[in-house]
């Protein structure tokens, strides 16, 4: 097999071989138009020499072109001087202008020095020219005489019978003689037109002739030699590979002028449809036997999808033959061509990666092709110029493709013999397996024929079959039918004495086409019951057609047993997962009983703010805990600090009095002591009514069955208890119920302790707020009726010595009053909530600062609007926060001056209900400020103020730098419509 690394070595060479031979060529002819050019130029080219001894002559360097875009000028026009001067010389030995409309014009001028030789032929090396004309000087020197021929005229306007255009051309001895060319065409515009001797051009037109004869001769033989595969193997690749070699033919004879000249005379004229006919038919096969060839549909779905897709563009492009012009569909069909070629080649890099020997050959194949084919589109494209090795170079690459791909197709063929001979040995290896492994099956098997006798019995079924007492044995060799087999083994119905039907036997139904099975069998011989559970199925031909059946049994006494004992386990199993159910889904109300109660109790355990709330959160939670527990009376007793009762039972009964059941639960009793264990205890009716005190006596008028009595644990002393009378009897009160009702009396009993912390918190925080206002009044008060006193006691005699002194200290004790009549008025605030919600805030805020300014002497600054009724909440927030921000001004800023300004402004909202509005209350100082982040957690009271804008949903900004003061900012957002 050809190694992956000796196929890229010979493809890199090839490539670079090729590459190589371009680029040589290329420099050797010159540069392309659309490049600098190599060719010395001139304002006109030099007159061609003809000389002795030289038979053939190329005219790319003796020529002037003229480009006639409209395609209107006459030689009358041309020879004019009007345009003489706009001939050019070419930059390239061969002219190639790519894919044009324009038409061009040529002339060169011919010095004939030969002694003897006057006729000459003309060629056009490019044969698919469509149209060119040449214009001969007339003997008399009066104008021209004009030969027309091309590829798409009749042959029988040409000079001289050949593939390419030929003219003859005589040029008189001795004198010079100036030809003027024009050529046509919707193919590529190349030019290379070359003079020739007629000895030389028939030396060398026959070599030609018998190359290319050799050439399509090969493809003939190769068509005839694949389409015997074809008809032989009627394989769909076979078919693509023909059609693909038939179209390679065909772009050939085409392309070199062949098919029109020798083939088909005449046919030349069709060459604008049937060329692009040709090479849309060839790139068609050429996806269409790779995409075969290499698999791709199975072995790489992306790259069969892609494939398909070019198949669909080449299919468009082959519809649009007759709608479109030559020149058009050249156009469109170059960089397709060059684009498949591309993705062709790396499709097949990629698959080669398999290192299959066919594989190789195929992309051994594209690289010789390809590479070559690509040279001649780039020079239809004008890409790289046109030479005679870029020009016929992809004919090799063709004949390299054909040979390597019918090599491909050989081995491909070589393969599938040694795999089907492979295949065949594996199918005997497998035909020999088969028959140990059947022998070694713990399973019966038989294998009949359409006679309905056995044709195969593996050792397991002879020893089911065998029996020692009577001596009966299965011999292939008897012949047996299976209805002789049924009578011969004692076959019956299972738990009966009837023979079993021969219909009704799996084997029978699968030797009609019916696969079958049957566990209803027993082998019924005296004493000897043996069940069988029988499997048939029928082996079938490719057309379906019956060849014989297979049955497969096995002894399945040992499996009844197991079925029996599987039912009882699977009985016992049921009883087990319902008894599991049951307890699942007493758990799981249970678990809803608890949730609902947690719930009441939750939403109950919110409104308590202490002790005095307790009475009426016990009646509501035993109305709750009579719902969960569908109790007949629920019933709480507490002596923790007092005895107290609470009752909850049916609108009929009347609940006993604390007096009636209160004897059972004093010290001493029996119950109380058993209490005081911290145990629930369950009692029958029975028990109840025979305590001392009759505790039952008290319910029997509610039919109830027994009585939960639970300590309520207050401090982890029992200060009461919990207790319910239910219907259910003792026996029926469960371990999950008891549990739930621990939980009740657990959440009952840190209720009352909580109340009673929360007691002791108000006690604490009433006895703060006394102390701060005593030291309030302290501070500030006491001190200012303090000074009053002393200018009161001094101010007569500075006034009877200095009037104007007197006066001063009369205006500063009428300020010292003022201010302490305002801080009076701020504690009364304080002590009297209700009258913060029942002032105007603009009000408050005047009020505060006041009292601050004849606390601290600070300047204040107020810009206070008189703002619409805020909500309570509102209100009380904003003051708390006005008054916390100008004790920290106070205590903590060195300010020299304040600024308080409260204001409200509207705003638009996206809610078209209700009109919005903003409330804002701004507090700035000059003091000392603070760093960002420098303050700790709880001081300066921004925590405080902090909570108190969260609880009203209000914006609180904090702003201060070191040196620069603080500003404290609180903005609410409102409707004014219901001040919400």
């Amino acid at each position: 097999m050809v190694s992956w690394k000796s196929i890229k070595l010979l493809a890199v060479s090839l490539i670079a071989l090729l590459l190589l031979a371009g680029c040589t060529t290329s420099e050797a002819a010159g540069t392309p138009s659309n490049s600098s050019p190599n060719l010395e130029q001139a304002s006109q080219s030099q007159p061609l020499v003809l000389t002795d001894g030289q038979g053939r002559y190329s005219l790319g360097a003796h020529i002037d072109i003229l480009e006639d875009p409209t395609g209107e000028l006459t030689i009358e026009d041309v020879t004019s001087p009007e345009y003489a001067a706009r001939f050019n010389p070419p930059q390239a030995a061969v002219p190639n202008y790519g894919y044009t409309d324009s038409a061009y014009w040529i002339h060169f001028t011919l010095d004939n020095q030969t002694s003897v030789t006057y006729e000459w032929l003309l060629m056009q090396g490019f044969a698919n020219t469509h149209y060119i004309d040449l214009y001969t000087p007339s003997a008399n020197g009066q104008g021209y005489i004009e030969k027309k021929s091309g590829s798409l005229l009749p042959v029988s306007m040409r000079d001289v019978i050949n593939p390419n255009v030929v003219f003859n051309l005589t040029v008189p001895l001795q004198s010079q003689q100036t030809e003027y060319v024009r050529i046509k065409s919707q193919a590529s515009m190349t030019i290379d037109l070359s003079l020739w001797t007629n000895s030389a051009f028939i030396n060398t037109s026959n070599q030609s002739l018998i190359l290319h004869w050799l050439i399509f001769g090969g493809f003939l033989a190769l068509m005839v030699y694949h389409g015997f595969f074809l008809v032989s193997l009627r394989e769909p690749i076979y078919l693509y590979f023909f059609i693909m070699l038939a179209s390679m033919l065909a772009v050939l004879l085409t392309y070199t002028g062949y098919l029109g000249i020798y083939i088909f005379p005449g046919m030349n004229r069709y060459d604008t449809v049937l060329f692009p006919l040709f090479i849309a038919v060839l790139y068609i096969s050429i996806i269409l036997f790779s995409d075969t060839f290499l698999e791709l549909k199975t072995r790489f779905p992306i790259f069969h999808k892609t494939n398909i897709a070019f198949l669909i563009w080449w299919g468009i492009l082959l519809l649009l033959v007759p709608f479109i012009s030559y020149l058009n569909l050249s156009r469109l069909m170059t960089p397709t061509q060059l684009v498949t070629i591309g993705i062709t080649w790396l499709i097949g890099v990629t698959v080669m990666r398999s290192s299959t020997r066919q594989i190789c050959f195929f992309l051994l194949a594209w690289i010789g092709m390809a590479a070559s084919l690509v040279l001649l589109l780039l020079v239809r494209l004008t890409i790289i110029p046109s030479t005679y090795f870029n020009e016929n170079i992809f004919q090799l690459g063709f004949i390299v493709m054909a040979v390597s791909w019918s090599l491909a197709l050989a081995d491909r063929i070589n393969l599938l013999k040694f795999t089907t001979e492979k295949a065949n040995r594996s199918l005997r290896s497998s035909e020999h397996k088969l028959s140990q492994i059947l022998e070694g099956l713990p399973l019966g098997v038989v294998v009949y024929g359409k006679d309905q006798k056995p044709t195969y019995m593996n050792r397991r079924s002879a020893q089911i079959l065998t029996d020692p007492e009577t001596g009966k044995t299965p011999d292939i060799t008897a012949g047996r039918t299976i209805a002789q087999a049924i009578e011969h083994f004692s076959f019956k119905l299972a738990g009966t004495e009837q023979i079993y039907p021969v219909e009704q036997m799996p084997v029978s139904k699968a030797l009609h086409g019916e696969p079958a099975f049957a566990d209803d069998i027993e082998i019924r011989d005296g004493n000897n019951h043996r069940p069988l559970e029988i499997w048939a199925n029928p082996i079938k031909d490719d057309q379906g057609n019956v060849e014989s059946a297979v049955a497969v049994f096995q002894d399945i006494t040992v499996q009844k047993q197991v079925d029996t004992e599987l039912a009882a386990y699977r009985q016992n199993l049921e009883q087990i997962v319902k008894e599991r159910t049951f307890e699942l889904n007493a758990v799981n109300e249970q678990l809803q009983l608890r949730v609902k109660w947690l719930l009441a109790f939750n939403e109950i355990r919110q409104s308590i703010t202490g002790g005095a709330d307790l009475s009426q959160a016990f009646e509501k939670l035993l109305l709750a805990i009579y719902d969960i527990l569908k109790a007949k009376v629920v019933f709480l007793v507490r002596w923790d600090e007092q005895y107290q009762m609470y009752c909850h039972s049916a609108q009929e009964h009347i609940p006993p009095s604390l007096e009636e059941i209160e004897p059972e639960f004093l010290h001493g009793t029996p119950l109380r002591e058993q209490i005081d264990q911290g145990k629930i205890l369950i009692l029958t009716a029975e028990e109840a009514a025979s305590l001392p005190t009759q505790l039952g006596v008290c319910f029997n008028d509610i039919n109830y069955n027994s009585m939960i009595i639970s300590p309520l644990m207050i401090h982890q002393v029992p200060g009461g208890v919990l207790g319910i009378a239910s219907a259910n009897t003792r026996e029926h009160i469960g371990l999950l119920q008891v549990e739930l009702i621990e939980r009740i009396t657990y959440d009952l009993a840190g209720l009352v302790e909580e109340s009673s912390m929360l007691d002791q918190r108000r006690i604490l925080a009433a006895l703060e707020e006394r102390n701060r206002l005593a030291r309030d009044l302290h501070d500030s008060v006491s001190q200012t009726l303090f000074t009053t006193t002393l200018l009161t006691e001094v101010m007569p005699q500075v006034w009877r010595r200095d009037p104007e002194q007197g006066l001063q200290m009369l205006d500063k004790l009428r300020r010292l009053t003022r201010g302490a009549l305002a801080e009076m008025r701020t504690m009364l605030i304080e002590l009297r909530p209700s009258a913060v919600l029942n002032t105007p805030l603009s009000e408050l805020l005047s009020q505060l600062t006041e009292a601050v300014t004849s606390r601290s002497g600070l300047p204040f600054q107020l810009f206070i609007e008189k703002i619409d009724v805020l909500p309570d909440e509102v209100q009380m927030n904003f003051y708390r926060v006005a008054q916390e921000a100008l004790n920290n001004v106070v205590k903590h800023s060195q300010a020299m001056h304040i600024t308080v300004s409260l204001s409200e402004t509207p705003f638009d909202s996206q809610e078209k209900s209700s009109q919005k509005r903003r409330v804002r209350l701004v507090i700035q100082d000059d003091g000392v400020g603070f760093a960002s982040g420098s303050e700790k957690p709880g001081r300066l009271g921004m925590g405080i103020m902090n909570e108190r804008a969260a609880a009203i949903q209000a914006d609180l900004s904090i702003i201060s730098e070191p040196g620069h003061g603080t500003q404290v900012t609180l903005t609410w957002f409102g409707d004014t419509a219901n001040g919400n």
